[in-house]
């Protein structure tokens, strides 16, 4: 049992005395984040309704610039949107020939480059991407993120996302996420 106390109060002083980041010193320039959450995709496009499910998000950022209070942060990306769960019924399609796809899981990957706060913790972004389901198709992309300091180098994060996919077989797709994760500085 002293044991047991004696290695838990060393812990929460290690955590205690990580060192902080101070005003005075800049923020360091890269940053890796992951988020997780609900999907949502959209289209006039003849696919069932299953257009809701969950999605993964991973963005490495670099902060290029500053000036004053603000900064240019430019990142690269790769998202998994997936269609929501399927089923095996076949509804005939108004074309009658075979049935209505179920929604499709798109990947996404894409360049940004946007804002950042002089404390880091507000992010917008914006910018080209390349999205694959059944075919490729380019797209663009936008997000904001919000981060919450949890430790050294450690945020909790949550992301807003938006991707516009102009041309996908023909119809205009656009997915949106929210995302929950950690960003690593």
């Amino acid at each position: 049992m002293k044991r047991g106390a004696k290695v838990g109060a060393f812990i929460i002083a290690g955590t205690v005395c990580l060192p902080q980041r101070t005003a005075a010193q800049p923020p360091p320039p890269f940053s890796v984040e992951a988020t997780f959450g609900p999907v949502f995709g959209h289209t006039a496009g003849e696919y069932r309704s299953d257009r809701q499910g969950s999605g993964l998000d991973m963005m490495l950022g670099a902060r290029v610039g500053a000036s004053g209070s603000r900064g240019v942060v430019v990142g690269a990306n790769v998202s998994l949107h997936s269609g929501g769960a399927q089923t095996l019924v076949c509804y005939l399609a108004t074309t009658r020939d075979g049935c209505i796809q179920p929604f499709p899981f798109f990947h996404v990957a894409g360049a940004l480059v946007g804002w950042e706060n002089a404390r880091t913790t507000l992010r917008v972004m914006g910018g080209p991407a390349w999205a694959h389901a059944e075919g490729d198709a380019l797209a663009w992309q936008a997000r904001l993120d919000g981060s919450l300091s949890v430790g050294w180098r450690l945020a909790l994060v949550g992301s807003l996302r938006g991707t516009v996919v102009p041309n996908y077989r023909g119809d205009v797709v656009t997915l949106a996420g929210l995302g929950l994760g950690v960003r690593v500085r």
